[in-house]
């Protein structure tokens, strides 16, 4: 998506609690069309040992926002556990298998780094939640997380 290069701009939006108590979620401020650029999803980058050293202590405390992609058949994991102001707000963004509207655009920076933007997949009017799907509907994730194929 040529849109992952405008990766230093966020689209107007709010951090607030979802209505019906999932937690925090972003809604966006104003209507945006499909296939426009909202943000990056923005953290640390780890490789594989440095995310398995953290990962036990991240799920023994119900509290991860690491997403894990492919970068030449290798996995790549972007940190955004910890709450840092110039993080963009895609780790807020909750799970949708039914309904996602946004989906992940990756891409590299000038050193070659895999970043992650996120583009609508659809039209969002004002007010509505950003989602997306996690993408794990695994035999496994589902048992822990049944909620991953309903949301």
């Amino acid at each position: 998506y040529r849109h992952c290069a405008h990766r230093d701009y966020q689209a107007p939006h709010e951090i607030k609690m979802t209505p019906d108590g999932r937690g925090k979620g972003v809604f966006i401020l104003n209507d945006v069309k499909k296939d426009d650029y909202l943000w990056e999803y923005e953290g640390e980058l780890l490789n594989t040992k440095e995310h398995d050293r953290r990962a036990p202590y991240y799920e023994s405390a119900s509290l991860s926002y690491i997403l894990e992609i492919k970068d030449r058949g290798e996995s790549v994991f972007i940190d955004a556990t910890l709450d840092i102001p110039q993080f963009s707000p895609g780790r807020f963004l909750n799970h949708s298998y039914v309904n996602p509207n946004v989906k992940l655009c990756q891409f590299k920076d000038a050193r070659e780094n895999v970043r992650v933007g996120m583009v609508t997949t659809k039209a969002i009017k004002k007010g509505e939640e950003v989602l997306f799907d996690y993408g794990d509907q695994s035999a496994e994730s589902v048992k822990h997380f049944p909620w991953l194929l309903h949301a």
